[in-house]
């Protein structure tokens, strides 16, 4: 019996989507499931904050001290031995703080307020919004801050609070923002736009991604990176795009990506996303291989060649560049705080938070 060209079309389709499916490696469990791991995480203290979970990616200060933000409204700082230095109200924080080079801590809350205290806790001030800001301010070079609000407006202000210009989106803007080398910055919004906008204020151009755009965008050299939201009939992606805005590549998300990607040696970039997964992909779009944790996972962070996630199934993650298992380590309860984290030598700092209501510190060596 002499085979139909349908037939043909549709077993060539067959073969295609599972030589794409299976052209990256999947790693899940222990080291390249053998079990075996090669460095040791150890606690070395954890500082509970009494009410909320802490869901801010921690951040430190010039002097040392780490500072995070708790959902039930209080920022605090703690010296590097786990002992507090202060702790203030500041309304509901979901928002990780950025700090500028004089120590000044910015933030957002969801009272509708961007906050800049001081290095010693006090308020320098607060300017308010039409909804909450839930993404984390970026402090560029020029001492400007700009962020997000779920009003649907960029807002840029001055080291003293006063706006400098606002832009409005078509929707929220629950991520962060990315920054150019002419002063130029890049965003999503929930319109599914990435919007890239000059040092005035005004639009140099736009990317209709067609989906929920809520994680913040990396920028690389040549390239911006970004992740999208599922919609209906429609995976969640990952997409580059050149400096002009122009589509570079696209690869499908197995969960909404609302996490920032962060860049790697050879600029491979790393991306995360709600079903657990972390991806490894090559500049050209190449997906190098992907690691399978399970649970939502938090935005990845690089710190001496390893990248470190949080996950919903309470562990932190140390994973090699070649998508090894080197290190987890276990948290009270969920981990939905991106880890920050110090390399001295071959050892490493990290510190995060939980769902616990604690601040974590470990020592990785």
């Amino acid at each position: 019996m002499a085979t139909t060209p349908f037939l043909v079309v549709l077993v060539a389709m067959a073969v295609l989507a599972c030589a794409q499916h299976t052209s990256a490696a999947d790693f899940a469990g222990g080291s390249r499931k053998s079990g075996q791991t090669p460095f040791s995480p150890t606690q070395k203290w954890r500082f509970l904050i009494p009410t909320g979970a802490v869901l801010t990616q921690p951040a430190v200060l010039p002097n040392g001290n780490i500072v995070a933000g708790s959902s039930a409204g209080r920022m605090v700082a703690v010296k590097p031995d786990g002992s507090q230095v202060w702790n203030e109200y500041t309304g509901p924080v979901i928002s990780s703080p950025a700090v500028a080079l004089d120590g000044t801590v910015y933030f957002g809350s969801q009272d509708k307020s961007l906050y800049a205290l001081t290095s010693a806790g006090s308020l320098k001030w607060k300017f308010s919004t039409g909804l909450a800001v839930v993404g984390e301010p970026k402090v560029l070079v020029d001492g400007r801050i700009v962020f997000g609000s779920r009003d649907g407006f960029v807002y840029a202000l001055n080291s003293a609070g006063v706006q400098q210009w606002r832009f409005q989106t078509g929707g929220e803007v629950r991520g962060g923002v990315g920054a150019l080398r002419d002063g130029s910055v890049v965003f999503g919004s929930l319109d599914g736009k990435l919007y890239c906008i000059d040092s005035s204020g005004n639009k140099k151009w736009e990317y209709d991604a067609g989906a929920e755009i809520a994680s913040t965008p990396l920028v690389q050299d040549v390239t911006i990176v970004f992740g999208t939201r599922a919609a209906s009939g429609i995976s969640a992606k990952i997409i580059a795009l050149k400096m002009d805005g122009s589509h570079k590549w696209t690869i499908n998300a197995s969960g909404d990506v609302d996490t920032a990607p962060v860049e790697g040696s050879a600029s491979v970039v790393y991306v995360t996303d709600a079903a657990g997964k972390l991806y490894a992909i090559q500049p050209d779009g190449t997906l190098l291989w992907r690691y399978v944790a399970g649970a939502s996972l938090t935005a990845p962070t690089m710190c001496n060649g390893q990248v470190l996630f949080g996950s919903q199934n309470k562990y932190v993650y140390g994973i090699a560049s070649d998508g090894r298992l080197l290190w987890k380590f276990a948290a009270g309860k969920r981990v939905r705080s991106q880890p920050r984290c110090i390399a001295s030598g071959s050892k490493l700092q990290v510190y995060f938070g939980s769902n616990d209501h604690h601040i974590y510190s470990i020592e990785v060596a």
